[in-house]
């Protein structure tokens, strides 16, 4: 039997690590938190998540710049990242395009649908 994978998830908003944790243990992982930019960064780089669930505005280093550095490390240029947002300026949807990032809004979107891309990225389903 394969090990569970483990997700980063990096998000300021303890009620939706909360919601979030509960539904990614439900689906078999193994779940990691951060409450922002600089402790996911550090959280990836020593514990090495096969996906990171990444919201964009936090304190200490958004997700943009968490992004970027994770890009410039020898593991986290492959690491798997799910986008979570609040907001989606043109600016923001620019870059997600550009980067082909899958995103999800953080008032519309089930939080279940998170799971099912998280699966589908790791080629569980």
């Amino acid at each position: 039997m394969d090990a569970p994978k483990t997700i980063l998830i990096v998000e300021d908003s303890k009620l939706l690590r909360g919601v979030l944790r509960g539904l990614l243990e439900a689906g078999g992982f193994v779940v990691l938190e951060a409450e922002d930019g600089q402790m996911g960064f550090d959280t990836a780089t020593s514990k090495h998540p096969d996906l990171i669930v990444l919201d964009l505005m936090m304190p200490v280093m958004d997700g943009i710049e968490m992004y970027q550095k994770l890009r410039t490390d020898a593991w986290g240029v492959d690491v798997p990242v799910i986008i979570l947002t609040a907001t989606k300026t043109e600016k923001i949807t620019s870059w997600l395009n550009a980067e082909h990032l899958d995103f999800f809004m953080k008032d519309n979107s089930m939080m279940d649908e998170v799971v099912l891309c998280a699966k589908r990225r790791l080629g569980l389903v």
